[in-house]
């Protein structure tokens, strides 16, 4: 069996965008955290799939809200990414926008999906909820990508 930083070591060599899981409610009224665990899951219905660790404020805000939001971050929002990935107060200010239903987002992100919970499985340490999605947006642009436990620019396409 992998320990755990061979794991690290293996999921690492997969490159995935990196994106903000908003929601509303929590402690603080508001919640978000950095991830790269998200997937368009059906498209009929159109749901989505997160994975957040079961310890998370944001997992606790999404369960009593129902709601969360998706953020998409642009290759130039690395700052935004890394203070989401602390647990400091402050990163809710960068919660600026909001949906339609009042889920707070990241105004200026690459994508914002707005999604209900369908469901919620327990999956090891981490919570795997299912979200039906209710709005997207895009102002296109290229995405934040990270490999290898550092963040990457896409380069012209082959």
């Amino acid at each position: 069996m992998l320990d755990q930083q061979q794991f690290k070591k293996i999921a690492s060599h997969w490159a995935s965008g990196v994106a903000i899981v908003s929601a509303a409610g929590g402690a603080e009224g508001a919640s978000g955290l950095t991830i790269t665990s998200v997937t368009s899951l059906s498209l009929n219905p159109p749901q989505y799939l997160i994975c957040l660790d079961q310890k998370s404020a944001t997992l606790a805000a999404i369960r009593e809200s129902g709601m969360f939001c998706i953020n998409y971050l642009k290759h130039t929002q690395q700052a935004v990414s890394q203070v989401f990935a602390t647990k400091n107060p402050e990163k809710l200010e960068q919660l600026t926008g909001q949906t339609a239903r009042g889920v707070p987002c990241v105004e200026d992100a690459l994508a914002i999906i707005e999604c209900e919970v369908d469901t919620i499985h327990a999956g090891g340490d981490h919570a795997i909820i299912i979200g039906n999605v209710l709005s997207a947006e895009s102002e296109g642009g290229d995405p934040l990508v990270y490999f290898r436990g550092g963040y990457r620019e896409l380069t012209q396409a082959i």
